[in-house]
Order: structure tokens, then C-alpha cells, then sequence
């Protein structure tokens, strides 16, 4: 994922739907996140079979603001056309259950993800506030699946140790668009049990960089003189 495409996303993200979507409103019980009448497409209620676990969600952009959902079924983000945003929200997967498909998942404003798996060709973009977890072992985060984050953004691997997390994961993240590098971007360290956590962190714009440079050098020729 380039620098653009992950600054296009965030702003549309933070713009919440302006176009049409499928927006959560908890109208139904509140709490079912498979249950159509939780959601609004265009001011209705979308029609039954669009939203169901273990289904690829149609084609669409999926909205959820300030909302807790918590054992929620086997997500499927199935085209590469369809989203799902989190808002200042948290949500977790059942039991084994992950996150699979080829489209994005976008958390902002501290939002909370938590999951077995993402899936292979998943996306996902985390802004500086929030967070993805992923619990399972054995390549949580597989081939072909990415995840892009802005600084402060974080990776729990609950099963992934400091050194499986770097062999196994680290080529597959990016910070701003750019490939993510311990020590330069990212910090990894352990969680203090059999995992792992992935924080992202600022790195000096290359102007910036180079004016430091500049000026250390400024410093020792002055002291030559």
C-alpha cells in the first residue's frame, strides 16, 4: 500500500459515510452484528442475506461508530470493493473465528479489532489511536494479507513470539507506505508471555533528516576552525 493510498483512506474514513453505505445503528437488538436490522442502507433496513456469518458481506462500505460488539461470528470481507470502518469502536471475533476475504478493514479514532486470523488478502489500515489483535498462532497474519499503520498504531500477536512475529509477519507491514523496519519505524517487543506487540512510530520527514545532518556537520567544522 503506497503513502497515497493510505492517506485516501484515512480520509475517507474520518469523513464517515458521505456517499452511500451500509451503516450500523444497533436498531434491531443492539448487538447482533449478522442481524439486518442493526444496520441502515440508505435510510432502510437492508434486505435479508446481505449480512451473515461466514458470508461474504456484499459489496458495499460498512460503517460502525462508538460501538461495542463483542463474539461476533466469522467476518467475510470479500471483495476487494468492500470495506468494513470502525469509529471509536471495539470488536471481536468468536472463539477460532478470524477475519478472511480480499477487502479492507479500517480502524480509526481508537478502535479495537480483536481476531483469530486475518485472512489471506485481507488489508488492513490502523490509524495512531487504535489497535489490531490478532490471538492465533501459526501465521496469523498470512501471505497476502497487509497491514499499513500511522504512528502510535499497534499489532497484538497473542501467540506469536518477538522472533516469529519478525520472521514471519514483519515483510508484511508497512508504516505510511513504507516497509516496516524494527528500530526505525516499529518497535516489537514482548507482551511478557508467549506473545508479541507491534507499535508504529514517527520517523523524521527526509527534509528533516537532512537538515540535522546539515547542521552536524555545520558544527564540526566549526569546531576545526
Amino acid at each position: 500500500m503506497t503513502k497515497t493510498t493510505h492517506i485516501t483512506m484515512m480520509m475517507a474514513a474520518l469523513a464517515l459515510p458521505l456517499s452511500a453505505a451500509t451503516t450500523w445503528t444497533g436498531g434491531g437488538d443492539g448487538s447482533s452484528f449478522f442481524a439486518e436490522a442493526n444496520w441502515t442502507d440508505d435510510g432502510g433496513t437492508p434486505a435479508t442475506g446481505p449480512i451473515d456469518p461466514g458470508t461474504a458481506l456484499a459489496v458495499d462500505d460498512y460503517f460502525i461508530s462508538s460501538t461495542s460488539l463483542t463474539n461476533i461470528g466469522a467476518l467475510v470481507l470479500g471483495d476487494i470493493a468492500t470495506s468494513l470502518t470502525l469509529n471509536a469502536s471495539s470488536i471481536g471475533t468468536a472463539s477460532i473465528n478470524g477475519t478472511n476475504g480480499a477487502g479492507a478493514l479500517i480502524l480509526t479514532n481508537g478502535s479495537l479489532y480483536n481476531t483469530q486470523f486475518a485472512g489471506a488478502n485481507l488489508t488492513v489500515d490502523i490509524d495512531g489511536t487504535s489497535a489490531l489483535t490478532l490471538r492465533g498462532g501459526n501465521d496469523p497474519l498470512p501471505n497476502g494479507a497487509s497491514v499499513d499503520l500511522a504512528a502510535g498504531g499497534v499489532i497484538n500477536f497473542l501467540a506469536e513470539s518477538v522472533g516469529d512475529a519478525t520472521s514471519e509477519h514483519l515483510g508484511k507491514i508497512t508504516v505510511g507506505g513504507q516497509a516496516a523496519e524494527i528500530g526505525v519505524n516499529v518497535t516489537l517487543v514482548s507482551d511478557g508471555g508467549s506473545g508479541s506487540i507491534l507499535t508504529a512510530t514517527a520517523v523524521p520527514e527526509p527534509s528533516a533528516a537532512a537538515l540535522l545532518g546539515l547542521g552536524g556537520m555545520a558544527m564540526i567544522l566549526r569546531r576545526r576552525k
